[in-house]
């Protein structure tokens, strides 16, 4: 094998199988000697100066690899695709979106660069030999791209995993936050909603605490932590003095006949401990909301004028 097959071999097998032009001169190759690799087949150009294998496997991971060696020093992977690699629920995995520092000029194919006005080595980390924006930053990043019930989502999701707290979000916003900044008022929006309270489990329960609290219902308290049998059970919005749950069952948790099943075992063995149980769909949430605000209402044993 060459020095050169060797060194390409190396870098591949680190990097989801990319090399640079620049790292191939750094380990002392001429940049004529990938030209005739490419030439011959052995490897392909994606970006500027990033080359894939041809033998490697081709992911979305490598797309995000590629788009970040190809905008230069210091870029990392940004906005939905650090989202997504973070394993942030609501983060779409296909968008590549990278981040360099401002004076930087490339032109990437297939990919979204940013260049913010403010941009500092300690919002970044690593996730699978990425580089990546940290979590608080990625989630103030998305702010400015994804609709605000994404927002919710992805933030939620976030903090209940563990990722990140609300008080560290805050912290970043305070810091990046400039008159005009995109994205600043959705997150502020989101946080001043967050604060003080637990998070529901997504979007679908966040429009039903909405509606709850709309026809002034009893406060619900949300993700409850429930064991029976010694069983753990999470419920979407409870009245635990009442022994009162609603279940927001969307397509995506509920779609697979495990789900089904494990649905059906554990509204049993909550109904056999004396919980009422009721289970809302999306599209009833969304288009009669009055109907299941009625069905709440009646199994709370609470009138129109009480709250």
């Amino acid at each position: 094998m060459y020095e050169i097959d060797r060194v390409i071999a190396e870098l591949a097998g680190r990097q989801l199988g990319l090399v640079t032009a620049a790292q191939l001169q750094e380990a002392g190759l001429h940049p004529r000697a990938i030209q005739r690799r490419a030439a011959n087949g052995v490897v392909e150009r994606i970006h500027p100066g990033v080359f894939r294998v041809v033998a490697a496997p081709v992911s979305w991971r490598q797309s995000v690899l590629a788009a970040v060696l190809g905008a230069g020093p210091g870029a990392v992977a940004s906005h939905r695709s650090a989202a997504a690699l973070h394993g942030i629920r609501g983060a779409r995995g296909s968008v590549v979106e990278v981040m360099a520092e401002r004076y930087r000029r490339c032109r990437l194919r297939g990919a979204l660069l940013h260049r913010p006005l403010s941009f500092a080595g300690h919002d970044c980390e690593d996730v699978d030999s990425i580089p990546v924006t940290s979590v608080p930053r990625t989630l103030i990043d998305c702010a400015a791209v994804v609709h605000p019930y994404r927002l919710e989502e992805m933030t939620d999701d976030a903090v209940r995993q563990g990722l990140t707290s609300y008080e560290a979000i805050d912290a970043r916003l305070r810091l990046l936050a400039k008159n005009g900044r995109t994205g600043i008022v959705a997150m502020r929006n989101l946080l001043e909603t967050r604060f003080g309270e637990r998070t529901t489990g997504s979007v679908f329960e966040a429009l039903a605490l909405a509606a709850i609290r709309a026809a002034q219902l009893p406060e619900p308290t949300l993700q409850h932590k429930l064991v029976v049998g010694g069983i753990v059970s999470y419920l979407d919005l409870a009245w635990p003095e009442r022994m009162v749950a609603l279940e927001c069952d969307g397509w995506e948790t509920h779609a697979s006949p495990q789900a089904l099943r494990s649905d059906l075992e554990r509204q049993n063995r909550l109904t056999v401990a004396g919980w009422t149980l009721l289970r809302v769909a999306w599209p009833t949430m969304v288009e009669t909301p009055r109907v299941v605000i009625a069905e709440l209402r009646s199994v709370l044993g609470v009138t129109n004028r009480q709250k």
